[in-house]
């Protein structure tokens, strides 16, 4: 046992290291011999001392990906305040990518990734508002909330707004059909705006569907 804990103690291999270019079975039985050879463990507990190096690998690509995430997140916030929001998009699109590849890693991981996911998502949807990309605003707003359910009643205000405008922008092109439709769903999701009605009234009148 005292060899098992020494091998286990020593720095990963870097035959697991390169494990990905190298196919896993030929990983193994290479990494077995080791094992047996160098430290005299039995081919049982050389399987179950592979099977801890790939667990602390897996834990430590996914901690490096999350802490990558949080300072693309973090950065992205800074420029989104300085009005850099092409800077800002980048930096939570790469918070994002980085925060899917932890949880693919490390699925065990997702309930403590995802709501700073989920924010991630809503920040860059905020940017894309700010931009006038309501197309993307919607889809950002949209999965934030599919996430984390709980960013809902924050989000909403601005979900509908998105819609709305967007609605405007297909109103100004004379595209009514699907002004009706984005105005219709900034209601669905806020109907006590008076203004969204009194759009999606116009447009019908200008389709002449009053």
């Amino acid at each position: 046992m005292n060899a098992l804990i020494f091998a286990l103690n020593c720095k990963i291999p870097e035959e697991l290291e390169r494990s990905k270019q190298i196919p896993w079975e030929i990983t193994k039985v290479r990494l077995t011999k080791k094992l047996i050879d160098e430290y005299g463990l039995v081919e049982e507990l050389s399987e179950w001392a592979i099977e801890a190096w790939v667990e602390a690998i897996k834990t430590q690509s996914a901690k490096i990906n999350f802490e990558k995430a949080i300072s693309f997140f973090y950065r992205g916030k800074e420029n989104f305040k300085k009005g850099f929001y092409d800077k800002a998009f980048e930096d939570f699109t790469l918070a994002i990518q980085d925060f899917i590849k932890a949880i693919e890693i490390d699925p065990e991981l997702a309930e403590k990734i995802n709501p700073k996911l989920a924010a991630a998502y809503y920040n860059r949807g905020d940017d894309c508002f700010w931009e006038e990309d309501y197309d993307q605003a919607i889809q950002d707003y949209t999965k934030a909330i599919e996430i984390d359910p709980k960013l809902a009643e924050k989000i909403n205000p601005k979900l509908a707004e998105a819609y709305y405008l967007r609605g405007n922008a297909y109103y100004n092109k004379a595209l009514y059909d699907q002004a009706i439709q984005d105005y219709t769903k900034a209601i669905e999701i806020n109907p006590k705006d008076a203004l969204f009605y009194y759009n999606r009234g116009i447009a019908y009148q200008n389709k002449k569907l009053y």
